[in-house]
This record gives structure tokens, sequence and C-alpha cells, in this order.
């Protein structure tokens, strides 16, 4: 590292020597620090430190694509540990910017189907023109998009199952989608107990639960060398700018789901 890098920054600050870091685990380390999570972030006053070993160079890339190698690495970790193989199919429920992570990955990989399933029509458009994912399921209350899953897979069901959502009720219902011997991943995050059918559907399928938390150092390497070669646009991902001169009076309005905000980007002059 040298003065002037332009960096992407790996915010998660880790104890090297913990058992867990040793073991390749950095992202879960017990003592993590997750920067604007557990202490301030970007918007903090003062210096701003960090370990150098956090930083990931892209000089060859524009500081609007390495803001967003973080949030890609967040869906390339969760797809890392679906592991889908070719021939395998994979259905990620949710296509807010967590599900749109995942889903950049899986579309570069060969002989995998993938599935997206949200509750919002426009989503699902969204990644039919964009990310080119046209096989799309629309949630519904009354639970018939089960049927639909059903129809597209030839009544297979899904063999990796990643849930981007953070809902507790997705959490707790999407073991249904999975095939026996599927793979259920989480990735978005809830406070909420998780209740699911042991039984009848986990048990029975022999199912596989697993965990995605953070990323790791070598996640962000790949992902800015695919944004190098061109196989991630990022220009899609950035739906708004604001001067940072405005955070202030139009920061809040990024919360509302009907702007369609992905990402917005304040911009440093």
């Amino acid at each position: 590292m040298k003065p002037g890098d332009k960096c992407s920054l790996e915010p998660y600050v880790n104890d090297p020597g913990s058992p867990t870091s040793k073991k390749g685990a950095s992202n879960c380390c017990p003592g993590v620090q997750v920067i604007g999570v557990h202490n301030n972030g970007g918007l903090r006053k003062g210096t701003f430190i960090v370990p150098a070993r956090k930083l990931h160079p892209g000089n060859d890339l524009s500081y609007d694509q390495l803001a967003l190698v973080e949030t890609l690495a967040i869906g390339y970790h969760a797809v890392q540990r679906g592991n889908p193989q070719p021939g395998e199919s994979v259905l990620v429920i949710g296509a807010g910017p967590i599900g749109l992570a995942c889903l950049e990955f899986l579309k570069l990989m060969d002989g995998v189907n993938v599935i997206v399933m949200d509750m919002v029509q426009g989503r699902l458009d969204f990644c039919a023109k964009n990310l080119v994912i046209k096989t799309g399921v629309l949630a519904k209350a009354d639970g018939s998009h089960l049927t639909e899953l059903e129809k597209i897979t030839e009544n297979q069901l899904v063999d990796v199952i990643i849930d981007a959502t953070g809902s507790p009720r997705s959490m707790s219902t999407c073991f249904e989608f999975a095939a026996f011997t599927g793979r259920v991943v989480y990735v978005g995050i809830t406070t909420s107990d998780i209740i699911f059918p042991h039984a009848p559907v986990f048990h029975r399928r022999e199912l596989t639960l697993l965990a995605s938390r953070n990323a790791v150092p070598s996640d962000f390497t790949e992902i800015i060398e695919l944004i190098r070669q061109g196989k991630i646009n990022t220009d899609l991902w950035i739906t708004h700018r604001i001067g940072f001169d405005e955070v202030p009076e139009k920061f809040d309005q990024f919360t509302d789901p009907n702007l369609g905000t992905i990402k917005a980007i304040i911009e440093i002059r």
C-alpha cells in the first residue's frame, strides 16, 4: 500500500490471532468489529484509521465501483456458502441489495439454473431486464407461489436456497422450497426466533442449513477482478446520487421503498 492508492475497504476488523481467524474465518472472528456497525463509519468526525490489511487496491477502478465491492462481497460469500454445482437449481428469496448481489455471481456460473422470488413484481422485472434472470416467482400471501415453483422445477424444487429477506416468516417457511438433500443459506439477518417443522420437512429431506456472515478477504480480491474484467456492471446498482451538502435534507428519502433505491452514492468533490 502507498499514499494515493484507490481502495475498497473491508470493514470487518478482526483479531488475526484468534483461533477463528487462523482458520481463515476472519469474517466471523468472535471479536470482529464491523466499521459502521459496531463503531462509527465513514461519516465519523476526525481521523479515520484502519489496518492496511483491510484495504484492497483497485487503482484502475472508479470510486463508484470500489464503493460497491463490499455490498457485492456479502452476496458472493453467501453463494460460496451454498456452493451450487452445474446442473443444480438455486432460488434467491428477496431481490433487495443483498439478493441482487447473490444473483450477480450466480448468473456467471455455467450450468446453474437461477430463480428469484420476491413480493414486488417490479423487483422481478428489474432482475429480468438488468441481470437476465428470466425466471421469477411472485411471492403471495396465500402461499400459491409454492405451486408455481413446483411447476417451474417439474416438482423437483431447488437444490440451493439463499434467503436474503431477513424476514422471520420467510426464513421459517423457505425449507418447503428445498429439494431432498438441499441446502439453505441464511444471509438475511433477523433478531427474532426462527421456528420451522423438523420431522416432516427438514429431517425427512435431510436438508443442510448454513449461515453466511460478512465476507473474507479473498472475496474482495475476486470481486475486484470480476469488475476489472467487465463481468459485473456496477452502473446498474447506482440508482440515486446526492451531494455531501444535501445529506441532512435528502438522506431520509432513501428509506422509502417507493423511491426504488438500490444504492445511493454520496458524492464528495
